[in-house]
This record gives structure tokens, sequence and C-alpha cells, in this order.
């Protein structure tokens, strides 16, 4: 009797659970049959609506119908598949998806199902994501390396897969391998970023500064000091930045000061608390407010931003809207003095951009190399690449940019073309692409991933208009894909609020600085 009713207990408790599938099959079927009328559609727009169409819908038949789609002709296409499967988190689909990217031999699928898996984290997938570490693909170990960070660290085990990448062969393996240190908050893995420190390629050596600056451990104090002895250029900011927080102290970053304090110290030294920092922290943003944050610099400074930088690209918007003059709020009387103080009587967006960026260039040191490039609908190069700042190369930018109005486009074929109406628009997506050197029809080497700049003075007034991606926040993830591998500090200077959410976005993830000027 007992028994009986323990049955029905549990064939009632299973009438839900069978609903809620039988839900999802007719979800899946219905979406299904939608998705098969599009994708045949030779556009490829169509068939990426299509495929966003089967993301509101959880189902292996879904998640097989996806997984198809990776092999897609269409780069954008294949993209919206694996957005799509970051979606799928039903255990058959996760199953299968798990099978392909362990066992599978395509390794596109692979590396596409890796990158799913960042979004939707399936935890029975960790034991062959770990697996994969040891992938013989470097790219592969690269995406596993920022996949396990994602999860987490169960009693060691994704730091113990992570460790052996800080020495891969490949520097973007050591690279992603150095971000997930930090995102596995585990300490064990600080002294891996010591050895970083001293490697071959300058993004490692840059994320092991981003180590150190994170744990905050009296045992990396020397060696960074060291590192301002031996870095030239943006590091040595870098280097410098890790150093006051770890220590508290206001020393700009020069070897002599800081060798001389810490010899001074180190016996009996201790690591200031968080508390401690955090209030250094709200000093310095303090001092920091305005237009001119106090950084030490060989240079003038671009809108009040210095650096070091000896490899910088100069990215502006000629856009139809920078021939406007800037708006203040004259009810603020202090920033409308700093206005004026800064800028004298220009008001017109071109006019102060064109002034600034001549006086930067102007200063610029003989050993530092520069670009420029400008943008609105479509964007191009001052030079092909990168130029040293020689008397000779200073005067022509200067010249050129003596004659820089919204209405110009950069020199081609030695003379210059007017715009149309169409270049008044904004190609945010296609500059920032310039930024990483991916000109359209540009060949550029995936492994490498090599930029000749380190540092992007980016300067525009308003919110994309046109291009591949026009939503910020869609333009922002972009970036911060790209920008893992690229390592580049980019400094935003924006002329009123209207795109704010987007420059102070694109700074604060690589690490630099914003400024907003009028309203």
């Amino acid at each position: 009797m007992r028994r009986t009713i323990w049955l029905v207990v549990a064939a009632l408790a299973l009438i839900p659970t069978l609903a809620c599938a039988q839900g999802a099959k007719e979800k899946a079927v219905a979406a299904l049959a939608e998705f098969k009328g599009f994708y045949k559609d030779r556009n490829e727009h169509v068939r990426k609506a299509a495929i966003e169409g089967l993301c509101i819908v959880d189902h292996v038949d879904v998640t097989r119908a996806l997984m198809g789609c990776l092999k897609d002709r269409s780069e954008m296409v294949r993209a919206a598949a694996v957005l799509g499967l970051g979606y799928q988190r039903n255990k058959m689909g996760v199953s299968e998806m798990t099978q392909k990217m362990w066992r599978g031999r395509d390794r596109l699928i692979r590396i596409a199902i890796v990158k799913a898996f960042k979004s939707s984290v399936p935890i029975s997938a960790y034991s062959a994501v770990l697996d994969l570490a040891e992938d013989k693909d470097w790219e592969i170990r690269a995406h596993v390396a920022e996949l396990i960070s994602r999860y987490p660290d169960q009693e060691g085990a994704g730091l113990g897969a992570i460790l052996p990448l800080c020495r891969d062969k490949e520097a973007l393996v050591r690279l992603a391998a150095m971000d997930a240190i930090v995102l596995l908050k585990n300490p064990r893995g600080h002294k891996f970023a010591l050895t970083g420190l001293q490697d071959r390629d300058w993004r490692v050596r840059a994320s092991s500064i981003k180590v150190c600056r994170h744990f905050r451990m009296k045992s990396s104090i020397d060696p960074l000091i060291e590192l301002l002895k031996d870095e030239k250029g943006r590091l040595q900011d870098d280097a410098s930045d890790a150093l006051n927080d770890i220590c508290d102290r206001e020393i700009p970053g020069d070897y002599d000061r800081w060798r001389k304090w810490w010899d001074r110290v180190k016996d009996g030294y201790k690591v200031p608390t968080a508390l401690e920092i955090a209030e250094r922290k709200r000093r310095e943003n303090t001092r920091r407010a305005g237009y001119d944050p106090p950084r030490k610099s060989e240079y003038p400074p671009y809108h009040g931003i210095k650096t070091r930088s000896r490899r910088i690209l100069f990215v502006i918007d000629i856009s139809s809207s920078m021939a406007e003059v800037v708006t203040l709020d004259e009810r603020n009387h202090q920033a409308v003095e700093a206005f004026r103080n800064r800028y004298g009587d220009l008001s017109v967006k071109i006019d102060i951009a064109r002034e600034e960026l001549i006086k930067m260039v102007a200063g610029l040191k003989s050993y530092a190399k520069f670009n420029l490039v400008t943008f609105n609908a479509k964007t191009a190069r001052w030079k092909k690449t990168m130029v040293p700042a020689t008397s000779g190369n200073k005067n022509k930018a200067i010249k050129f940019l003596a004659r820089l109005t919204p209405e110009t486009v950069a020199p081609q074929g030695g003379g210059f073309r007017r715009a149309g109406a169409i270049n008044g628009q904004t190609n945010t997506f296609e500059a920032l692409n310039a930024c990483f050197g991916l000109f359209k029809g540009h060949e550029f080497d995936k492994k490498a991933f090599k930029t000749d700049a380190d540092t992007v003075f980016f300067l525009s007034d308003g919110n994309p208009t046109t291009g591949r991606i026009t939503q910020p926040q869609t333009l922002l993830d972009y970036f911060n894909t790209v920008n893992t591998r690229a390592k580049m500090v980019v400094h935003t200077v924006a002329f009123g609020n209207s795109n704010k959410a987007l420059m102070e976005g694109l700074a604060r993830r690589s690490g630099g600085q914003s400024v907003v000027i009028g309203n």
C-alpha cells in the first residue's frame, strides 16, 4: 500500500517536468520551422537574424541547429551562432558540445564551442575544459585559459591547469594565462608573474605587472623597481602605477628615487592595507579631477592627458559635427574658467583638437614613433606605418594637421580628396579597428596580433552612426575582446556627453584616462 502511494506521488511529481519538457519541445519545433525558412536566404544579415531568433529557446534540437551554423561562410553569421550556443544550457546539448570541443576534428568548431562556453560556463564540461589546457592547438589553449578563469577555482584545479601555460611557447597563451591568474584570485599564481616581468613579449610583461598590482605582495616591489630601470615608454607608467598602488606612495616612475626609498625601508616594510589604498585612491582621484591629471610625461599633455609611451597613435574624428562649437554650462563658472585657461579663445571642436595635437606632435622626442588616423564614415591613415618622430616627419604631420577640417579625409595618392555627405557620419567601429591595425583589406597575423602602437589617443564627439557595429555596448564588448590580446592603453577625449559612456568605457577597459570637454 505504501509503495503504491509512493509511486503515485512520484508520478504526480513528474507531471510538471514532463509538461515543461513538452513545452520546450513545442517551442523548439516552432522556432526551428521559422529558422529554416529564413536561413536559406543569401543575405548574411537575414541568416544572422534567423539565428538570433533561436536564442530564446534552450533545447537540444536548437543546439544542434546552431552547431550546424558554425560552418556558415559569413563571419557575422558564425559569430551569431557562437553567441546563440552560449545560451544553450540543456544537458544533452551541452554534452554534445563538450564532446565536439574535446574530441572533435574540426578546430574551428572546437574553438567556437570554447568561446560559447565562456558565456554559459557549464559545470559539466569543467573536466574536459581543464584537459584542453594541454591541447596541441595554441589557439585552443589560449581560449581555454580565458574559459578556465570564468569557473570557480575548485580546490586550485583551475590554477593548476593555468600555471603551465605561463611558460607556453606561444606569447598569446602566456598572455591569456596571466590574465586568468588575476580572475582566479588565487595568490599562488603571483610568483609566476614575477617571472613574467622578464618575458620577451611586452604584452605579457604588461599583464604580469597587472598581476603584481592585483595581489599587492611585498615580493613584487623589488622586481617592479628594477623594471623601471629596464623599461622605456608606457610600461614605465604601468610599473610606476603598480608600485604606487602596492606601496601607497606618490613617487613618480623614477628608478633612482624608488631604489633609494626601498633600500632604506625594505627590511621592516609592511604592505599597506586595502583600506589605506582606497583612501589614497580617493585623494588621487580628487587631484586628477579637471583637465590636467598629474602624470610624469616626456611630452606635452594631450588635452591634459600625459604619457611616456614611445609608440603613440592619434585617432581623430573628422565627422561633420566636429565643425560645431563646444557647448559649455555658463552657470558652472569654475568649469568655464578651466576651459578658457586651457584653450583660450578656441571654441570649435576641430580647432581645439587640431591645436592640441599639433603641440603634442611638435613635442615628441626623436626616439618616439607615431601615426595619425582620421575617421568619419571611412577611416584613413596619414602614413601606412608608424614613423619616427624626426623633425622632418613632425613637420609633415603638423602641415597635414594644419589643413585638417571635418570635410577633409586623409591624403590619398599624394593629395586630398573631399568628403561627400555620407562622410559626415561616424564609423567608430572602423576607427577602433584602425587602432589594432585592422584596416579594410589589410591582412594581419591572428597568432602574433601585434600592433605598432601601445598607446592610443582617441578623440570623438558623438556615438557611432555607421559601420558594422553601432550599438555602444556591443562596441565596448568587441573592443574588450580584441584588446585582450593587443594590450593597448586607450586614452579618450570626448566633446560633450553624448558619447561619454562609450568613451569612458574604452578608457576604463584599457587602463586609460578619459577627458570630457564641454557638455
